[in-house]
């Protein structure tokens, strides 16, 4: 093994000795040459410290030999000495100052330790004696880029360019330099330049146009889609362009409208039609604009219709429902899309909290668990799988997967707050008042002023009349941040009433039914509760059955309806 070595090293470094061999060779070279043989060696074997000790040794004694400096200098670049491997890749190209591959090997140490003008300087040489190698213009030019000397990189930019013509590689880097240097007229210019070199190339016309949006020259943007057209009527892209050149002028209903044929069209790619309408759909959602929602939606439909088989499309209606309150009609896209396309989290979490706003916690508790099914990594869906087993009743699996989402949410503070103050709760109905305690101050420790969450804890607290002071003060804040608040004016109502004090606790559950409580089974029976003991039975039964038919799971609720008794 070590004989077949020494050949491939002789091999390597023939061309070094080759002249030696066509004289006499004292016994001193031969010494020598076994030496430089014995420092490649270790070189080739990755002993870099050894064969560092060989070369530095060999260039005592041979101080002319450009081949062994180079060789030391690659063995510091691999022991990470780059001050040394500059010195002796140095000291080879003194000694063979025109040898490219010393040259290229020093500009890349120069550019490990940051001196990139020197690195330039290297480059700037080599163009100079090889005007025709294309490479050295780009490395030349980037080395300049990274000097912050971007003029002189174009200056050689246009050096290469009357040396080797125009082209795309080179007029993107000249592009997107005069981008960064804020001169976006000479930026636009060069992608023109670029067309009329290749007006066949309708692709660089996109370039243009679409350059030209994004700095806000729509006018010359559509003359661009214009002259696509005449090359290609069918260009989808530009067809859609153009379909809302309008828009500016007749306003967002206007311009939705003009998008209509393009939207019929099947051969137009969906996603182009989707970048159009997206904005808007975005609007919808920061302000819930019902009457914008609809016109989108018209687009919407029409991509349901013409490309059927497209997720996107339904999900895009759903969100517009959901935006607007429409939430049995998202419900039914969001499904839809999940027939289609099943692996897009964010339109299950759009489901699931579409579920929740229904509060129809069992096709929750069933959605959720096939989200978790499908990405089990994701901590809302525990969490909200959590929330839904709490309000049907199921506190034992609410608490495994809260504690589970719990874990997995330790970085999104939303969650871990929502996650504790649905353990708060889970616990309490499991009757562990103290782990009851600990979630419920874990989760004010992240938001101190969460009205329903002080609300939730206060009634906790005052149905294991645990802390009746807590409670009221709490409650007194709650009601105090967000006054208006169904969930607070029954919190409120419900300590009044288990103080007995009926009277106030009517004024407060009245009022949070009025706010919307009328909607919520546990104001409802709440609400009964109180009309037994302040009027009659019939009417208590009255308000429980609203409460039965609002869905409320409560476990004494249907033994109240049937026996016409208050059980607590």
């Amino acid at each position: 093994m070590l004989v077949r070595l020494v050949c491939c090293v002789v091999f390597l470094v023939g061309t070094t000795f080759g002249a030696w061999a066509q004289k006499q060779i004292s016994e001193e070279e031969i010494k020598l040459q076994e030496s430089f043989l014995m420092a490649t060696k270790e070189r080739i074997l990755g002993n870099f410290e050894k064969a560092a000790e060989l070369f530095e040794a060999y260039l005592k004694k041979d101080r002319t030999n450009d081949v062994a400096a180079f060789e030391l200098g690659k063995v510091y670049d691999e022991l990470a000495q780059p001050e040394k491997a500059i010195q002796s890749f140095e000291k080879a190209l003194k000694l063979n100052p025109n040898n490219e591959w010393y040259q290229k090997y020093l500009a890349d140490i120069y550019q490990k330790m940051g001196l990139d003008r020197e690195a330039a300087n290297i480059y700037e040489g080599l163009v100079k004696a090889n005007p025709t190698q294309g490479y050295y213009y780009y490395k030349w030019a980037y080395f300049l880029v990274r000097s912050n000397k971007i003029k002189d990189a174009l200056d050689v930019y246009d050096l290469l360019e009357s040396q080797a013509g125009i082209s795309e590689e080179l007029i993107r880097r000249k592009h997107s330099l005069y981008i960064g240097l804020g001169e976006n007229k000479k930026a636009a210019n060069e992608l023109r330049r670029l067309i009329d070199a290749f007006p066949e190339e309708v692709e660089y016309r996109y370039l243009l146009s679409s350059f030209y949006e994004q700095i806000g020259k729509r006018d010359k943007a559509m003359n661009i889609y214009r002259e696509i057209i005449d090359i290609d009527p069918e260009s989808s892209k530009a067809v859609m362009a153009l379909a809302g050149e309008k828009a500016p002028k007749e306003g967002e209903a206007a311009y939705l409208t003009s998008l209509m044929p393009v939207f019929k069209q099947i051969d137009v790619d969906i996603d182009i039609k989707m970048a159009r309408i997206i904005p808007f759909i975005q609007e919808v959602a920061n302000k819930g604009d019902q009457i914008l929602a609809d016109e989108i939606l018209k687009l919407t439909t029409v991509l349901e219709e013409v490309h059927p088989n497209e997720a996107k499309a339904f999900s895009a209606s759903g969100d517009l429902y959901l935006y607007t309150n429409r939430v049995e009609q998202a419900i039914k896209k969001y499904k839809k899309t999940l027939n289609l396309d099943d692996t897009v989290y964010a339109v299950w979490e759009q489901l699931m909290y579409a579920h929740t706003e229904l509060k129809q916690y069992k096709e929750l508790v069933k959605v959720s668990e096939e989200a978790i099914d499908f990405f089990p990594n994701k901590a809302s869906a525990y969490y909200l799988n959590g929330l839904a087993n709490n309000e049907i009743g199921n506190p034992d699996e609410a608490v495994s997967v809260l504690e589970q989402a719990l874990l997995m949410s330790s970085r999104d503070g939303y969650i871990q707050f929502q996650v504790l103050g649905n353990l708060g709760k889970a616990y309490h109905l499991l009757g562990d008042g103290a782990q009851s305690n600990q979630a419920f101050d874990k989760a004010l420790q992240l938001n101190a002023k969460a009205p329903e969450l002080l609300g939730t804890y206060a009634v906790c607290l005052v149905d294991r009349e645990a802390d009746l002071a807590k409670a009221e003060e709490m409650v007194e804040n709650a009601v105090d941040i967000l006054p208006n608040s169904p969930e607070t004016t029954y919190a409120k109502g419900w300590i009044l009433y288990k103080k007995k004090d009926f009277a106030k606790a009517k004024t407060w559950l009245e009022q949070s039914l009025q706010l919307g409580g009328s909607e919520l089974p546990k104001v409802l029976e709440a609400y009964g509760d109180l009309l037994f003991q302040t009027e009659s039975a019939e009417r208590a039964i009255e308000y429980w059955t609203k409460a039965l038919n609002k869905g409320s799971y409560s476990k004494l609720l249907k033994k109240k309806i049937a026996d016409r008794k208050l059980y607590e």
